[in-house]
């Protein structure tokens, strides 16, 4: 009886984490009963998800007893406060990052049970921020991980560079390349990235791929990679000319390279697991829009050889869900900028109601609950909206039928071109 109370009084405090109250209605049972600090702690500790403003209050005064809990961490970044928006100012306030995450290493390296870890931005930050996470904070937290930790998303937002200072401090990929080995589910989303992320070649950042060897992966079962970033300073990753030039190219974008190498990661035997998914994301498109060519997310599944091209459309600025995105011949949702990556990437990492990102296998069995990505069917959205039209809906009622479809590439020499998708005229 009493073991089946207590199962009953975790599904509970599981529940009341999940709900709107959240980590503070969880500390109020906490304060109950001994048994209910008991049972109720590893709950609390199970996923912390620390913001900027939190981080380094936390990692100063974490109790490391309550260490064994812990089986995820998400640190959701945003730019400290701005005085104003002057150079120092800015380098000031990402500064301030920097040192705050710093103060985080020692403790990510004492969680012996933790599963997983996710760095994310979870918000679109103004151009004039010039918000930046410096790629040296980066792989300070990526060496810091524990053995136990088997799951990485490292989800920058595109703002993992030194765009102030001069570029690149140092090389993310060949941080990461060493601790995917371990790894089961992976989903990497830089400015800059190349194939050093997952093997070597005898001339350093030399992507004619002759020579190219990729790392052996036997644990992996997700590898995602979001190269979609449309910033002008993004690109893949290339030697310094000199002492303080940035490691990165304006006119080479990673997905030619990327696609290659993970081809060969697939190909060669004995590098990954037959049943291991295996994919890349990017967004194309030109603006094209009024010459019926749409921006379009293309995601290459390298097992299979199939990529789905996804037409977008941004229907509505003053709707939050105003993107588009067309899925298959009938069917259409909106949703936000974000929902968009979530949905071209299938959903391969989840979101747990408190903010926690841990990989969809992991999130579905967890009692907290999903949070749901915002979207709404195209129809339902339309009939609710009836005064929001875009010049797509307009094409489509003159000609009285859809002129805009999702593409599915398959095989041949083709499938990994990303070529943005285009209405049909006739």
């Amino acid at each position: 009886m009493n073991s089946l109370l207590s199962e009953l009084l975790i599904e509970i405090f599981s529940l009341i984490k999940s709900s709107f109250g959240g980590t503070s209605d969880i500390l109020s049972c906490l304060l109950v009963c001994r048994r209910w600090r008991e049972l109720g702690v590893p709950v609390l500790y199970r996923h912390l998800v620390l913001g900027t403003a939190n981080v380094e209050l936390f990692a100063a005064r974490f109790n490391s007893q309550y260490a064994i809990h812990v089986r995820s961490i998400t640190l959701r970044l945003t730019q400290p406060p701005l005085s104003s928006y002057d150079l120092s100012s800015i380098i000031a306030s990402n500064a301030e990052l920097e040192k705050r995450l710093i103060r985080l290493e020692p403790l990510l390296g004492s969680l012996d049970m933790l599963l997983s870890f996710s760095l994310y931005v979870p918000a679109i930050v103004p151009e004039r921020c010039r918000f930046k996470i410096p790629a040296r904070s980066i792989i300070g937290l990526i060496k810091s991980l524990p053995p136990s930790c088997v799951n990485i998303e490292i989800d920058s937002g595109g703002y993992d560079r030194n765009i102030i200072a001069g570029g690149e401090e140092a090389h993310i990929c060949e941080s990461l390349h060493l601790l995917l080995p371990r790894m089961n589910h992976i989903r990497i989303h830089l400015s800059l990235v190349c194939p050093t992320l997952i093997g070597t070649m005898a001339t350093p950042y030399n992507y004619h791929l002759d020579s190219y060897i990729p790392t052996k992966l036997p644990n992996i079962r997700s590898l995602l990679i979001n190269c979609s970033e449309k910033s002008p300073s993004a690109g893949i990753c290339l030697p310094p000319k000199t002492g303080h030039a940035p490691f990165y190219s304006h006119s080479m974008h990673p997905w030619p390279a990327m696609t290659s190498a993970l081809q060969k990661l697939v190909d060669t035997p004995g590098c990954c697991p037959a049943s291991a998914t295996i994919r890349i994301h990017t967004t194309t498109g030109n603006d094209m829009a009024g010459l019926g060519v749409h921006d379009t997310m293309i995601i290459c599944d390298i097992n299979s050889h199939t990529t789905r091209a996804l037409p977008i459309v941004k229907v509505s600025p003053m709707k939050k869900l105003g993107w588009l995105v067309r899925l298959n011949d009938s069917e259409g949702v909106l949703t936000t900028s974000r929902g968009l990556i979530d949905v071209a990437e299938n959903y391969s990492w989840k979101t747990l109601i408190g903010g926690a990102r841990v990989p969809a296998p992991m999130a579905e069995k967890e009692s907290q609950g999903i949070l749901e990505v915002p979207m709404i069917e195209e129809v339902i959205w339309r009939a609710k909206n009836p005064d929001v039209s875009c010049a797509l809906w307009d094409s489509e009622a003159l000609a009285g039928r859809r002129l805009l479809y999702a593409d599915i590439r398959k095989e041949g020499v083709t499938y990994t071109n990303p070529v943005p998708v285009a209405e049909e005229t006739s």
